[in-house]
C-alpha cells in the first residue's frame, strides 16, 4: 500500500514538473498570441554516413590516381585554390577550395581552411564545408595535392630559369668568339 502511495505521489511530483516546464516557457506570452511548433533544426550531414563515403572516395582517389587540376588565385595576405579532382572514367568529381591566410606577409606562417568539399556523381553531390567534423582529414588529403601542385610548378620555373641562363651564355660565347676572332684579324 505504501508503495503505491510512493508511486502515485513520484508521478504527481513528475507531472508537475513537465507542466511547471511548460509554464515557465511560455510565461511571456501575450493572452492574444498563439503558439506554433518550432520550426525543426536543419539535419548535421555529417552524421549519416559521410565518413564512410569520404574515405571510400579518398581511397579511391589515391589507389587510382585521378586526375587533378588547381587554380590557384594569390591576394597579398591570402590565397584561393579551387581543386578538381576527377576519377579516371569521369562518373565521380570532386570540387574543392581551400583558401590560405598568410600572417607576416608572404613568408609568415600560413594557415589553411577549407571552404567546401563536394563530391559529385551524375546529378547527386555530397558537401562538406567549413564547419564539418572531418575538414582536418579533408585538408590534409587535398594538401598533398597542393604540395605536389607546387613542386611541379616550382621545377618548371626552374627549368625555365635554366634555358634562360643556358641561352644567354649561348650567346656570351659567341660574343666573346667573336671578339677574339676581332681581335687576331
Amino acid at each position: 500500500m505504501i508503495v503505491i502511495i510512493l508511486l502515485l505521489l513520484a508521478s504527481q511530483l513528475y507531472l508537475y514538473y513537465i507542466y511547471y516546464d511548460k509554464i515557465k516557457k511560455y510565461k511571456d506570452i501575450k493572452k492574444e498570441s498563439i503558439i506554433l511548433e518550432p520550426i525543426p533544426k536543419k539535419p548535421y550531414l555529417d552524421d549519416i554516413e559521410n565518413e564512410i563515403l569520404l574515405n571510400e572516395v579518398i581511397t579511391s582517389c589515391r589507389d587510382e590516381n585521378w586526375e587533378c587540376k588547381i587554380d590557384e588565385t594569390i591576394t597579398p595576405l591570402n590565397c584561393l585554390y579551387k581543386i578538381d579532382i576527377k576519377s579516371n572514367d569521369g562518373l565521380i568529381e570532386i570540387k574543392a577550395s581551400i583558401r590560405t591566410y598568410s600572417t607576416n606577409g608572404p613568408n609568415g606562417i600560413i594557415t589553411p581552411r577549407l571552404t567546401t568539399l563536394r563530391i559529385c556523381s551524375n546529378e547527386n553531390s555530397v558537401l562538406f564545408d567549413s564547419d564539418s567534423k572531418f575538414k582536418n582529414h579533408i585538408l590534409i588529403f587535398l594538401w598533398d595535392y597542393i604540395i605536389k601542385y607546387k613542386l611541379n610548378q616550382n621545377s618548371e620555373i626552374i627549368e625555365k630559369h635554366k634555358k634562360n641562363i643556358e641561352a644567354i651564355r649561348k650567346n656570351l660565347i659567341s660574343l666573346n668568339r667573336n671578339k677574339i676572332l676581332d681581335q687576331i684579324l
